[in-house]
C-alpha cells in the first residue's frame, strides 16, 4: 500500500516567486505528494489575492489564512491537522525554500523500511545565499542524543511520521524559534527513533529576512532556555 504523504508550507509575506518555487518543488517529486497545504500567517488581502493567483491544479492544494499573525509553529500545526485525516506522512517545507526532485520519494523509502519506529527525518541540504547567488552544501551528522543535549543535531527541514505525532504531539506555538528542536525531543522522548539522510534532498535560502536575521537574540535564547528545562537533566 502507498504510502500518503502531505506537504506542509508555512508562510509569511515571503515573495511570492519564492512560494511559487516551493510549490512546483513539491508538486514535481518522483513521489508525487497527495496533498499541499499553504498556511498563511496574515500576509494581508493583497497578498493573499495574488498568492491565489499561483495555486495550481495539478495535485490538491488547499490554501489557509489565518485571521491573526500566529507564528511558524502555529502555521504548521495548522497545515498538519488540515491534512491529518488524508495522509500518513508530513513534509514540512518553508516558503521560501525549495524541495529536491527526489526528496519525498528518499524519505518514504527510509522511514517505511522501520514505519513502527522511526518517528523523523532530516536529510543533508544546499544552502542558497541570495545576495550572492552562491550555493553551499551543508553535510549533517547522523542523529545522536547525547550530542542533542548539547546542540540541535538535525535541522528544521522535517519528514514527520502522522505515528509518532500522535505520541508527541505537534508544534509548540508559544516558540517562534528552536520549534523543531523542542518537537525533536518530543519525539524521542516519545520512543521513536530520528533519522538521517545523508543526501542533499532541499535547497533552503539565505536572506535577511530569514528569522536566524528578524528575531531578536532574546527570544532565541528564551527557548534555548525552556528546552534545556524541559529535556536536559
Amino acid at each position: 500500500m502507498q504510502c500518503k504523504v502531505g506537504v506542509v508550507i508555512p508562510n509569511y509575506k515571503s515573495p511570492i516567486e519564492y512560494v511559487s518555487t516551493a510549490i512546483s518543488s513539491s508538486i514535481n517529486q518522483s513521489y508525487k505528494p497527495d496533498k499541499i497545504c499553504i498556511v498563511d500567517d496574515n500576509s494581508g488581502e493583497e497578498y493573499i489575492k495574488e498568492l491565489s493567483t499561483i495555486i495550481s491544479d495539478n495535485v490538491e492544494i488547499e490554501l489557509i489564512n489565518h485571521n491573526e499573525n500566529r507564528g511558524p509553529s502555529a502555521c504548521r500545526n495548522t497545515g498538519i491537522k488540515a491534512l491529518w485525516n488524508h495522509v500518513d506522512y508530513f513534509c514540512v517545507l518553508d516558503s521560501d525554500d525549495m524541495l529536491s526532485f527526489n526528496n519525498i520519494e528518499e524519505c518514504v523509502k527510509s522511514i517505511t523500511e522501520d514505519p513502527i519506529n522511526i518517528g523523523a527525518i532530516y536529510a543533508d541540504y544546499e544552502t542558497l545565499h541570495v545576495k550572492d547567488d552562491l550555493r553551499y552544501r551543508e553535510y549533517y551528522h547522523p542523529f545522536d542524543y547525547m550530542v542533542m543535549k548539547k546542540r540541535f543535531v538535525g535541522n528544521g527541514a522535517l519528514f514527520l511520521s502522522k505515528k509518532a505525532l500522535e505520541t508527541s504531539g505537534l508544534y509548540d506555538e508559544d516558540m517562534r524559534t528552536a520549534e523543531d528542536y523542542d518537537l525533536c525531543y518530543r519525539i524521542i522522548n516519545s520512543n521513536f527513533v530520528i533519522l538521517h539522510i545523508p543526501k542533499s534532498l532541499r535547497t533552503i535560502r539565505v536572506h535577511d529576512n530569514n528569522s536566524t536575521n528578524t528575531v531578536s537574540m532574546e527570544i532565541w535564547n528564551k527557548n534555548w532556555m525552556k528546552i534545556r528545562q524541559r529535556y536536559v537533566k
